[in-house]
Formats: structure tokens, sequence, C-alpha cells
């Protein structure tokens, strides 16, 4: 995960990527199956989330999905960027396998109905301390540079900003 290295260019890379940050940065989720779907979204790059035929399965044996949006390889972000915002998601899987099934059914609904600002930003925390600041500050930059000033805005509402991860580093020592 070198930073100035070009990000995935096509699926297969995408999968070696995912399978690369999975391994060094999870070992928590050494047991955990994570399949890689693509996403057709104007706003979104990535998610997390799991085959709904395998919620009631235990926690380490459901099929967990990261989406990715095939458009993100028609301009690229460093690779560092793209490692960053996996660790970001792979935090929402590890989040998952914590959760028994009415849990993780409860979680879905409140996530689906609710401010997720708040979680999100959490989650985002956790990638900063797992030492994703700098790829992280990539990530959005490139992001804000996709989409539209509303949706740019709302991606600043939800997730932190590149200046928000800096004063982070500044308080954290990261």
């Amino acid at each position: 995960m070198r930073p100035g290295t070009t990000a995935p260019t096509d699926e297969t890379q995408m999968r070696a990527l995912v399978d690369e940050v999975h391994q060094a940065v999870f070992p928590e989720l050494s047991e955990v199956s994570i399949d890689l779907v693509q996403l057709e979204s104007e706003t979104d790059f990535f998610q997390a989330n799991l085959d709904l035929g395998t919620v009631s399965e235990p926690p380490l044996e459901r099929a967990y999905r990261v989406l990715y949006n095939p458009h993100l390889f028609d301009n690229p972000p460093d690779q560092s960027a793209v490692a960053a915002i996996l660790v970001h998601e792979l935090t929402h899987i590890l989040d998952y396998t914590e959760m028994n099934s009415e849990q993780l059914i409860e979680f879905g609904i409140w996530y689906a109905t609710s401010d997720t600002a708040e979680y999100e930003r959490a989650t985002d925390e956790e990638a900063l301390w797992r030492g994703c600041a700098e790829g992280l500050i990539a990530y959005r930059e490139w992001l804000y540079e996709q989409l539209d000033a509303e949706d740019a805005d709302e991606k600043r509402r939800v997730y932190f900003t590149p200046s928000e991860i800096r004063e982070w580093q500044t308080t954290h020592g990261g």
C-alpha cells in the first residue's frame, strides 16, 4: 500500500487490494468471507454489507461484501486512498461480526431510517486509529472532485473532512 501508487484499474486488482487490506489490517477477520460486488451509484464509490441470505448464520460464517463503483476506474485516486476507504468499509464488517442476527437486523433498520453521521464518523475514526489518515485525506479530496457541490457537502457532513482529519492527527499524534 504505497502512497502515490495508482489505484486498482480493474476488478482483479481491486480484489487483490481488498485481500491485502483484509489480511494486513484486520487479522481479527481472518475467518470471515468477504466478496467483492459492483455498485451502481452516482454518489457512492464504496459500501459494505452482507448477503442477506446469510444474516441468520453465526457472525463469522456470514457472507460479507465490499461493494465498489466501477466508475472509480475511470479516474482513480492513488492506492493509499483506496486502501484507506477499504479500511473504513472493513471496519463496518468488523462491527457486523460483533452483532447477532437480531442486532444486525435492528442495526440495518436503524441505518436505513436514521442520520448515520455519528456512526460513519466513528468508523472514520477507527480507520484513523489504524493508521489511514493520509490515505483517507486523499480519498476525501478525490471524492469531492467527483461529486457536484450538494453531494460533496453531504459527504462533508457525514464523514470526516480532510481538515478534521488533520485536526485529529494533531490531537492524537497520528
